[in-house]
């Protein structure tokens, strides 16, 4: 997901096609079949984003490491 995301991020929606997403990685089939078009692959994008750096973030805390009670 995260070179077609790129694309997507960096291009734009309007400038991204599907065939550059292909050539990033996913098949037409593939991307046909999962999204409904670029605003579903940014948005797949963008929460992977936000689910590993908020988890990355959070394993750095003190707090996080400790025990309850």
């Amino acid at each position: 997901m995260g070179h077609p995301g790129r694309l997507i991020i960096e291009h734009g929606f309007g400038a991204t096609s599907v065939e550059a997403i292909a050539a990033a990685g996913i098949s037409k089939k593939t991307y046909y079949t999962r999204f409904a078009g670029n605003a579903e692959v940014f948005k797949a994008a963008m929460q992977c984003y936000a689910a590993q750096n908020l988890l990355s973030g959070l394993s750095g805390r003190s707090y996080f490491r400790q025990p309850m009670g």
